[in-house]
């Protein structure tokens, strides 16, 4: 093939920053080109989110019951983590970015506060904790 054949067949330039001539910048889009939000998730979320929320707490189980164990706390109380986390918390409205399960690198701090504070005190420190998450979510402290 030959130069001209090459060029003929490219496609004209886009709109790109820079450039000039007879080539001008596309408007920006305007109030009805944008997506309006739906009055929320769909009918085919709402009927998956609790199959999924079984399927998290089949898997978080074992870890859940593993940290309360590690963490010197009866495995008991790792197995109601195991429901709170992924039973409860898959029938609330989360956001993409939510993680609802165990994290193991918590049994370091639960285990240092049953050794120094016993386990009495161990619910109250999850409900401030949990507090002071969605007092940090009501101001917007995450964007």
């Amino acid at each position: 093939m030959n130069a001209t054949a090459d060029t003929a067949a490219a496609p004209p330039p886009q709109n790109l920053p820079g450039r000039r001539g007879r080539h001008r910048r596309a408007a920006p889009p305007g109030p009805r080109s944008r997506p309006r939000p739906g009055p929320g998730p769909g009918k085919d979320a709402l009927r998956a989110d609790p199959s999924a929320s079984v399927v998290v707490f089949l898997v978080a189980l074992p870890l859940c019951v593993g940290v309360a164990v590690a963490s010197g706390v009866p495995a008991e109380l790792g197995l109601v983590t195991g429901i709170v986390g992924g039973l409860v918390t898959g029938l609330l409205p989360g956001s993409s970015l939510q993680v609802s399960g165990p994290a193991a690198g918590l049994t370091v701090l639960v285990l240092e506060a049953v050794t120094e504070y016993g386990l009495g005190p161990l619910g109250v420190f999850v409900l401030i904790a949990g507090v002071l998450q969605l007092l940090m979510g009501l101001l917007r402290l995450g964007r």
